[in-house]
C-alpha cells in the first residue's frame, strides 16, 4: 500500500493555520456561556473552522519568499510574551485582562509574519487583532474575554476568507 503525500503550499498552510485559531479564540470567547451555548458555539466555531480549511486547494502557491529567522523570532517573541504576560498578570493583576493581553501580542506576531512573508494580509490581522486586544482590556471585567475571544476570531477568519477569495 502507498501513502499519498499531500505538498501544501505557504498560503494554504496559513489559511488552515488562522481557521484553526479563529475556531480556538471562539471556543475562548465561548466560555463565558453556559454549558450547552459553550458547546453548541463551539461546534459552530469547528464547522466554520472546517469550511474554511477545505477552500485551501483553492489558493495557489505563492510567488512570494519565506524568510525563516523573521518568523522564528516572531513565533519566539509571541511564545515568551506569552508565558510573561499570564505570570505577571496572575500576580499583580485582575487574571480577566490575560486573553485581552494575549490578543495584542498575538496581533504583534503577525508584524513577524508580514516580514517573513510579504504577504499584506498579515498588517491587517496585525492591526484587527490588536484593536479588538485592546478594546477588550477597556471594556468590563465581564466583557473581556467575549471582545478579545470572538473578535479575534472574526479577524483570523476574516483574513481565511480573504486568502481564499484573493
Amino acid at each position: 500500500m502507498r501513502l499519498a503525500v499531500v505538498v501544501l503550499s505557504g498560503p494554504q498552510i496559513g489559511l488552515i493555520v488562522v481557521a484553526f485559531f479563529g475556531a480556538l479564540w471562539a471556543a475562548v470567547g465561548a466560555t463565558v456561556f453556559r454549558s450547552g451555548q459553550r458547546i453548541g458555539v463551539t461546534v459552530a466555531a469547528a464547522i466554520v473552522a472546517i469550511l474554511l480549511i477545505i477552500q485551501s486547494p483553492r489558493i495557489g502557491a505563492s510567488g512570494g519568499y519565506f524568510h525563516a529567522g523573521a518568523y522564528i523570532y516572531s513565533v519566539v517573541f509571541e511564545v515568551i510574551a506569552i508565558f510573561l504576560t499570564i505570570v505577571l498578570i496572575r500576580r499583580f493583576a485582575d487574571r480577566s485582562f490575560i486573553p485581552p493581553v494575549i490578543a495584542i501580542i498575538v496581533g504583534l506576531h503577525f508584524i513577524g509574519l508580514l516580514l517573513a512573508t510579504g504577504q499584506d494580509i498579515f498588517i491587517w490581522l496585525a492591526v484587527a487583532m490588536c484593536l479588538f486586544g485592546a478594546l477588550a482590556t477597556m471594556a468590563s471585567r465581564t466583557l473581556r474575554l467575549p471582545i478579545a475571544g470572538f473578535g479575534s476570531a472574526l479577524a483570523l477568519w476574516t483574513s481565511a476568507i480573504k486568502m481564499i477569495v484573493g
